[in-house]
């Protein structure tokens, strides 16, 4: 419950940044963000699509198979995969217990198939050339396992992602399991927790959207989901820095205009945002916004490259090897 009235207390938009920040120092980045950052309230959307005045449906209605964005959601939205996602959810949480026995993490990834498919494998299932994408993942994130002293070139991650999963399924699994040293925020009724407890990960990388745009999803919906996962990882791990990936682009743009949109309002977010609520800041410093588009377009940028994207969705060992370079690389700037 206080969760949604953190969410339902933040009364700006990007809109008004203008008041956030002054007129007179607003600085040329936070004026062009104005122009593009024309949207309701997180309030007004986080009410209308509670209250069906905002449709969770891009067909102006409730009929389609979108979920309820702000609610957790168990399991595959295939019942004949169910047991496949439990398998990999159930390897997701194991991995995150073993985190706690280690160093404190610098990133935790989470998110879909984009994410899973970094350790070679889609829900739960080994892929036949593991190697390749392993070696990759391993180069780029410090493995769990090595506890010897370290380079300051070094980031130690872990990515935790299951294929198929909507937002609403990665909310579930961030406050039922895969949430490195469980769910706790850094306080307590009584007394403030050690800070040893709450300093694992040091930055939390989502990136989740894409299967809600098959679902023909609103971009209202998508964004305020995202957006709310934001939020509980703000409440929960306070000095932790929550970077939202931009949703990756698709085979022919499919779905772009709804890709480039919500992009946008995150990025207006994680930019212009620094808003105290009577129950505490939300969005902040700590919240940062990360496009990796350019990473997938072609030359003339006219579609993905498939060179890297071969199924137009998801990248290769070599894209892979790219993208994940550009998040370490984002990640050693803010731990």
């Amino acid at each position: 419950m206080k969760s949604i009235i953190m969410l339902m207390g933040l009364l700006s938009t990007c809109t008004t940044a203008s008041s956030i920040f002054g007129n007179e120092t607003t600085s040329t980045m936070q004026r062009e963000a104005q122009e593009t950052c024309s949207i309701l309230s997180l309030t007004e959307m986080r009410v209308g699509i509670s209250r069906g005045t905002i449709s969770r449906c891009i067909d102006g209605g409730n009929t389609c198979s979108c979920l309820d964005p702000l609610s957790p959601e168990r399991g595959s939205m295939d019942p004949n995969l169910d047991e496949l996602w439990t398998g990999a959810f159930e390897l997701n949480k194991r991995d995150a217990r073993s985190a706690t026995r280690t160093r404190p993490l610098d990133v935790l990834l989470w998110g879909d198939s984009i994410i899973e498919r970094m350790r070679g494998r889609d829900l739960g299932q080994v892929f036949d050339d593991v190697r390749d994408y392993l070696e990759v993942y391993e180069n780029s994130f410090r493995p769990l396992h090595l506890r010897s002293s370290r380079t300051s070139n070094e980031v130690q991650g872990l990515a935790l992602g299951i294929g198929g999963d909507r937002i609403s399924h990665l909310l579930y699994r961030v406050l039922n399991g895969e949430m490195v040293g469980g769910v706790r925020s850094i306080r307590t009724k009584k007394k403030a927790l050690p800070p040893g407890r709450t300093d694992n990960p040091k930055v939390f990388w989502l990136l989740v959207g894409t299967n809600d745009l098959s679902d023909d999803c609103s971009r209202e919906a998508i964004l305020v989901g995202i957006l709310n996962i934001v939020m509980q990882l703000r409440r929960l791990r306070p000095r932790a820095t929550v970077v939202v990936n931009g949703i990756l682009p698709r085979e022919s743009f499919i779905f772009g205009e709804t890709i480039n949109w919500v992009n946008r309002q995150l990025r207006c977010y994680a930019d212009l945002f620094d808003t105290t609520t009577r129950t505490g800041r939300l969005f902040d410093e700590k919240f940062d916004f990360f496009d990796a588009t350019g990473l997938f377009l072609n030359d003339d940028r006219t579609d993905v490259n498939f060179e890297i994207m071969p199924d137009g969705l998801h990248p290769s060992p070599k894209g892979y090897k790219i993208f994940q370079e550009q998040i370490r690389q984002h990640v050693l700037t803010l731990v």
